[in-house]
């Protein structure tokens, strides 16, 4: 069908070459080719890779015929659009310390970025609060640069989104901002700049939020797994201040993992409210900017008994033997689960 749509706005084309109109022609053909284009994934036969840059090759050449048309103002705007640079970021939130660390950059006709990480206070995260992005990345330009490098990507003339995994050296425990820019200086105006906040640590934990209204957490090694005893825990709880006019968090409180690992936080309070932690082995400081919810549940736990079935694989072909087997759990009033026996 599209083709059929395509020939067809391409006879037409054709047929009014010597008129302003062909620009509009363009433009609607262009537009075909953009949306083959926008649907191009990287495959080895690399299909509609390069239907963007047919598209913005017809609406150039269509400008240029006429460059005064209506129709040639809507191929300029739609030639800006295909052109218009993009950046994006994506990182592990947690990283252990001293250990480089790879983040995924999406990025789009740009040929060269800028990377540097600088430290991140408690400070600056309530200074983020009610303000523009574009303010929070001048405050981050202001703060103690701990890294920084550049990059040259490659450039495919395709005008397409590609991603790759760059790599930034190992830093001490703390928080950071990774900072992306596709200029050196990081300023705002006219030029792209991005953001996304690391922690870089060896502390690692599950939590759970228990019947009872209390928070478990379990420490271990970010890197052997193993359980860590001593860990300093302090949390905070959220009270919204009416002078002020926001949420404010107030110490709540300080315990330290036993043998195993564990903390619990216990409440008295039978309504929800959220907590933070701080957690500190050492010089070592795992300071998440996550909320806990704390909550007392008055319902009357049950034991139960669940079944879980394991395959040998996901996906069978016809005539196959499916390999299976159950876990039969007994999940108990605390619900902690057990093997049910025999």
């Amino acid at each position: 069908k599209d083709d059929l749509y395509l020939k067809a706005l391409e006879d037409l084309q054709n047929t009014h070459k010597n008129h302003p109109a062909y620009t509009e022609i363009a433009l609607q053909i262009a537009q075909i080719y953009l949306n083959r284009g926008r649907a191009y994934k990287p495959s080895p036969e690399a299909t509609n890779q390069f239907d963007i840059k047919k598209a913005y090759d017809i609406l150039k050449a269509a400008a240029e015929k006429y460059p005064d048309s209506y129709g040639a103002a809507q191929c300029r705007n739609m030639m800006r659009e295909i052109t218009q640079k993009s950046i994006n970021i994506y990182i592990e939130k947690v990283n252990p310390i001293n250990t480089p660390f790879l983040f995924k950059l999406d990025y789009k006709n740009t040929e060269k970025i800028y990377v540097k990480v600088v430290k991140v206070g408690d400070g600056d995260l309530g200074k983020k609060k009610g303000i523009h992005t574009n303010q929070f990345i001048q405050i981050l330009n202001k703060n103690e640069i701990v890294y920084e490098t550049y990059y040259e990507l490659p450039d495919e003339g395709d005008y397409q989104k590609h991603s790759t995994e760059l790599k930034i050296k190992g830093l001490p425990s703390g928080r950071y901002a990774v900072m992306v820019s596709d200029n050196k200086s990081f300023e705002v105006i006219e030029n792209m700049v991005t953001y996304t906040f690391a922690y870089v640590s060896n502390i690692a934990f599950l939590s759970r939020s228990e019947r009872d209204g209390s928070n478990s957490f379990y420490m271990v090694d970010r890197l052997s797994g193993k359980p860590l005893q001593g860990v300093k825990a302090e949390f905070f709880k959220e009270e919204y201040n009416r002078m002020k006019r926001e949420n404010i968090y107030k110490p709540d409180g300080e315990a330290t993992s036993d043998k195993d690992g564990l903390i619990n936080k216990k409440t008295a309070i039978k309504h929800r409210r959220s907590i933070r932690a701080k957690f500190t082995y050492g010089n070592d400081i795992l300071y998440l900017d996550d909320r806990y919810s704390s909550y007392n549940n008055r319902h009357n736990p049950q034991s139960r008994k669940t079944t879980t079935f394991f395959t040998d694989r996901a996906i069978y072909r016809p005539g196959q033997t499916i390999y299976f087997k159950g876990l039969v759990m007994n999940i108990d009033t605390e619900n902690t689960p057990t093997i049910a026996p025999n």
